[in-house]
């Protein structure tokens, strides 16, 4: 069983989560960032629908600017617009492997701050 924490801001149109089991929402606060109010949802993927769900997030469900973790206890898999990096979940990261996601995530207008904060994203689920 994966997990994933997306905001529903995040995504061209949300009614694609709908076919996955949502098992909670809630509001998180980023005073000073745009948009300063988060509204997440927190949702499991099965093992058979992970590279369904990712592919679609990638390919046309994720807006520039945004990303998402979809994870289990072995691997992360960081979907961006076009792009989907699968990493090994330890702690801490592997350098190579964040930094490749850092360099893409920078070129598609996601700071490097957020990627730094996947673990904090991770235990807040």
């Amino acid at each position: 069983m994966y997990k994933t924490l997306i905001d529903d801001q995040s995504v061209v149109d949300p009614n694609i989560l709908s076919k996955y089991e949502v098992v909670g929402k809630y509001n998180e606060y980023w005073p000073g960032e745009d948009p300063e109010i988060l509204h997440m949802s927190k949702l499991k993927i099965s093992d058979e629908q992970v590279d369904e769900f990712t592919k679609i997030l990638s390919e046309k469900g994720l807006s520039e600017g945004w990303f998402t973790l979809v994870w289990n206890e072995e691997t992360v898999h960081v979907v961006l617009k076009d792009k989907v990096f699968i990493l090994k979940n330890t702690n801490p990261w592997d350098e190579k492997e964040l930094a490749e996601v850092i360099e893409y995530g920078e070129k598609h207008e996601v700071g490097s701050k957020y990627f730094l904060n996947m673990r904090n994203v991770m235990d807040t689920w």
